[in-house]
């Protein structure tokens, strides 16, 4: 005699978009972190190699800036030829290479460049000096990546990847894609069973210039694509989150430059990070049609503590609006 198989309920379906360099891969991280029990040995392993290959990019881009400014690095050529050699593809940083990190890192020459207001936004983009900060630690060979490493460790993302936990009593699946311009193209051919769209754009993105498109800026591509989003018929009924990013790099970074001469319909207190930051929101909120539902929040995704509140208020969200489609009843608890 048989039985019937209880059919389970189909998971509900989030998709992080995005441009490049916002963050969309860190909440992924924090997602497996916070629900999956975070990350095994190999995992670990890979994210070493990772953070190896970052504070060398890091350090070669730091030598890239010292030769725009015509400095003479003449005598730190062996240290220099260490990273120009790409000889971390390996991803291994041997005694030698921690070494020459740590004498250009801090050289004076390199102390002076790293004051600077641009790079350091780059550093801070990089997580650079986090990186150079616990070099000794990170680069011992019995190290084991730790979540704090793991969430600053920057990779592209090439295609898709998913992950699915249990949020009490739903599957939830979320699904990162790429951010760069290649792979916004493959995002209409993944997103069609979308139940929400949660947007990743950083608020340090304001000032940086586009390298693909020198006369706009980061946030301006961010805003175009967002933009070119929300008109998808594909995507016009999918619940909406915008995430405005890297809250705690914009507060150092708006006391570089008068906000208001970047933006001079800004008329809100240039010193202020909350006046400016819902300034850059309302700028994304404007685009979208009258009685269009959006939750928004300011994060710093590489904070996991600050980011578990935060987690729980857009997945009750997804879960209230998922019942609403439904035609259920919501009273805020499961």
């Amino acid at each position: 005699m048989g039985c019937c198989a209880t059919s389970q309920p189909a998971p509900i379906v989030v998709m992080i978009l995005g441009t490049s360099c916002v963050g969309k891969t860190t909440f992924f991280k924090q997602l497996k972190i916070l629900h999956l029990n975070g990350f095994n040995d190999e995992e670990t392993g890979h994210y070493k190699k990772i953070m190896f290959s970052n504070i060398c990019s890091g350090i070669a881009e730091l030598i890239f800036v010292a030769e725009q400014k015509k400095i003479n690095l003449g005598k730190y050529e062996l240290e220099v030829k260490l990273f120009r050699d790409g000889a971390t593809e390996e991803g291994q940083l041997d005694l030698e290479h921690v070494q020459a990190a740590k004498t250009l890192w801090n050289a004076k020459e390199f102390v002076t460049i790293r004051q600077d207001a641009e790079v350091k936004t780059m550093l801070n983009e990089g997580n650079l000096e986090y990186f150079m900060e616990n070099i000794d630690q990170i680069s011992k060979p019995d190290y084991y990546a730790q979540n704090e490493d793991i969430v600053r460790c920057r990779q592209r993302t090439v295609g898709f990847t998913q992950l699915e936990f249990q949020y009490e009593n739903d599957i939830i699946r979320v699904v990162d894609l790429g951010g760069h311009s290649s792979e916004q193209k493959k995002w209409d051919t993944i997103t069609e069973n979308a139940h929400s769209i949660l947007y990743l754009a950083s608020l340090t993105h304001y000032n940086m210039p586009d390298p693909y498109h020198p006369k706009r800026t980061k946030l301006e591509e961010s805003l175009q694509v967002f933009d070119e989003l929300i008109k998808k018929e594909a995507f016009k009924n999918c619940g909406l989150i915008i995430f405005l990013n890297k809250e705690d790099l914009f507060k150092n970074q708006i006391k570089q430059k008068k906000f208001s001469e970047i933006f001079p319909d800004f008329d809100g207190d240039d010193r202020d990070p909350e006046d400016c930051a819902n300034f850059i929101k309302d700028l994304y909120l404007s685009l979208l049609p009258d009685g269009r539902e959006c939750f928004t929040h300011f994060t710093c995704v590489v904070d996991t503590k600050i980011m578990e509140n935060i987690i729980s208020d857009v997945m009750s969200w997804i879960l209230k609006r998922n019942l609403q489609d439904m035609g259920l009843y919501y009273n805020g608890t499961m």
